[in-house]
């Protein structure tokens, strides 16, 4: 199983405890409706923060 089946897999898995829809679950996580249905149905891969250089400045935007 690939990464993005397992981030699938792990997010249907913790939406069903307590059953939740797709809008109440990306509110919760602050992401949109729309990112969360890419990872659940194995489209996309959350992003990771980047380091842009400085100690304290991490950022989710890619460079430029």
């Amino acid at each position: 199983m690939g990464i993005r089946e397992n981030i699938a897999a792990s997010i249907q898995t913790v939406m069903k405890h307590p059953q939740k829809s797709l809008t109440e679950f990306s509110e919760e996580l602050g992401i949109s409706r729309n990112a969360l249905y890419g990872y659940i149905r194995g489209r996309k891969i959350p992003a990771l923060p980047r380091w842009s250089g400085s100690r304290r400045n991490w950022t989710s935007s890619p460079p430029p």
